[in-house]
Order: C-alpha cells, then sequence, then structure tokens
C-alpha cells in the first residue's frame, strides 16, 4: 500500500471490475486514503500464512474492523471505497483469507454490511472446510488443488469465489456425476 505504482494499479483493477467509485481523476487523494487506512489497521491483518479455513470463528469475527473502516475510507468526491470495493482490497492484501464480493454475489443472501461480510467469510470457511473433505476422500491434498485445474496461481479463496459467481450469480450448479459420465460417453463415441 506504500508503492504508488502498486496503489494505481489497484485503483485501475478495481475501475476494471466494476468498482466505479475510484475515479482516475481522485487516485492521488484515493491513494492517500488507502495508504492512511493500512498505516493504522496493518496489524489487524491475519499473517500471510493464514488462510481463511484455518482461522477460528472468533478470528474471523475480529476482522470486522478492518472491513467496516475500510468499507468508509473516501474514494471519489462523493463515495466511499463501499462493501465491493472493500471485498477485493482485501482480498489483495490477503488473497488465501478474505474472499472477494460484489452486488450479484450478495444478491438476496447478504446486505453488504459488516455483519453480512463475516458471515460470508464464515460461509465461504464452511465451503472451503468441505472442499478439504472431499479433497481428502479422493486422496488429493488441497494445496495441489490449484494446480491440478490448471490453476496454479489461484488461491483457493479465489476457485470458491469463481464457484459462487458461476452457481450464485449465473444459476449455473454444478452437473451431476451421472450427466459427467453421460458426456464422457458421448465423447469417446464419436
Amino acid at each position: 500500500m506504500h508503492n504508488k505504482t502498486h496503489l494505481e494499479a489497484l485503483l485501475q483493477w478495481l475501475s476494471k471490475f466494476g468498482c466505479r467509485q475510484f475515479k482516475k481523476s481522485y487516485y492521488i487523494q484515493t491513494s492517500k486514503s488507502l495508504e492512511s487506512w493500512y498505516d493504522e489497521n496493518e496489524q489487524l491483518l491475519p499473517p500471510f500464512e493464514k488462510t481463511l479455513s484455518k482461522l477460528s470463528i472468533k478470528e474471523i469475527d475480529n476482522l470486522k474492523s478492518l472491513y467496516k473502516t475500510l468499507s468508509k475510507v473516501k474514494a471519489s468526491e462523493n463515495k466511499t471505497v463501499g462493501p465491493t470495493g472493500a471485498a477485493k482490497i482485501l482480498f489483495v492484501l490477503r488473497k488465501d483469507v478474505f474472499p472477494p464480493w460484489d452486488i450479484a454475489i450478495r444478491k438476496g443472501r447478504y446486505s453488504g454490511s459488516c455483519e453480512s461480510y463475516i458471515q460470508f467469510l464464515i460461509n465461504t470457511k464452511q465451503q472451503l472446510l468441505q472442499l478439504v473433505k472431499e479433497c481428502q476422500d479422493h486422496g488429493i491434498k488441497i494445496d495441489d488443488l490449484p494446480k491440478l485445474i490448471d490453476r496454479p496461481s489461484s488461491s483457493l479463496v479465489k476457485l470458491i469465489d469463481e464457484y459462487n459467481w458461476v452457481n450464485i450469480t449465473h444459476n449455473c450448479l454444478p452437473p451431476t456425476p451421472e450427466k459427467i459420465e453421460n458426456w464422457y460417453q458421448w465423447s469417446k463415441s464419436k
């Protein structure tokens, strides 16, 4: 957060992915506000080696102030970072702990409030624990999963985010094992 090039890249990335509150004409002021927030809150961030699946519910609950204060940081003249911007910035800071979210993911399930984001973290943790169990059941080390699915640079939290994006925002549920078996059989018959 103290590297101006990184901050500008972050703000461009946020704008590119739908966070319209980050106006280019306001990048210098926004960068200063984000640096200030980071200086005040860096010690509250989980260590880099921590993952969401290994945080206790109490540790997750202790993350409230990070999200709450970050979402209130000024992003442009009359806009704050807001719920989507805060979640995405936290994801950039700790990709193994904070899943990004947006309005489409929140719709009908979460309000965007601090308490709602903490519930989202808890729900994502449960998804991760289920994924860990399924990998164990199939003799797969969870840390090997991103590489096995050709996503070696993606965190497990990002994989859950993408699953949610397809599943929740596009209402595209995963195919059943029977359907996959049918597809496989069809592919062999060509």
